[in-house]
């Protein structure tokens, strides 16, 4: 039975998540709370500001270590979206260098192009792997994103998808049950939608 968790660590988008997600089960957890985590099957961590910002209350709110065994031990899946991708990485540089949970290698960086920032609005995505959570998304298809940053220097086999702004970036990565994509799936309509109904089928 699919048991879905939105770590509401108090920077995120959660309502327009909790009912795309509520389209696709009946019953859905916002919490942060260890006993929630323990009982869930797929985890989702959404995140918007600074990586600053996120990291630290992600740290106030959630024992990360406790997480991330209960994820390897249990195979459950996470999604961190927006900043909750980028705090997947070593390190950002966003209001000063922090440390990131290192859960898939990289660093966030501010997109080195010449465009304006912030990159915000509708960009394809490039799928350079094939894997399950782009299942029925056809290549190049657009989703919505708002961000000065991206993760870099992330290894080749965790890339899923890049995405062009003057400067090729993952829009998409994996590492093991662990994902992570740059852009918003619950404001990017249809594409969005069966991206989140793929992750929820994951087993």
């Amino acid at each position: 039975m699919i048991k879905p968790l939105i770590l509401d660590v108090g920077c995120g988008n959660i309502l327009s998540l909790k009912n795309i997600i509520l389209k696709k089960t009946p019953k859905i957890l916002v919490s942060c709370s260890e006993e929630d985590i323990k009982n869930s099957t797929h985890i989702f961590l959404p995140g918007v500001g600074s990586f600053s910002k996120v990291i630290s209350k992600f740290k106030e709110k959630i024992n990360a270590e406790f997480l991330k065994k209960h994820i390897s031990e249990k195979k459950v899946f996470l999604l961190g979206i927006c900043v909750g991708m980028q705090i997947l990485s070593d390190e950002g540089d966003e209001n000063g260098l922090q440390k990131g949970l290192s859960w898939i290698n990289g660093k966030v960086e501010k997109i080195p192009t010449k465009e304006i920032l912030p990159h915000v609005g509708w960009n394809s995505m490039d799928i350079k792997k094939e894997d399950i959570i782009m299942n029925g998304i056809p290549n190049l298809s657009d989703f919505y994103f708002t961000h000065s940053y991206c993760f870099i220097k992330a290894n080749h086999e965790n890339v899923i998808a890049t995405t062009n702004y003057g400067f090729n970036f993952p829009s998409i990565i994996k590492k093991d049950n662990i994902y992570g994509v740059q852009f918003h799936p619950e404001k990017s309509q249809s594409a969005g939608e069966k991206l989140i109904e793929n992750f929820l089928e994951l087993k």
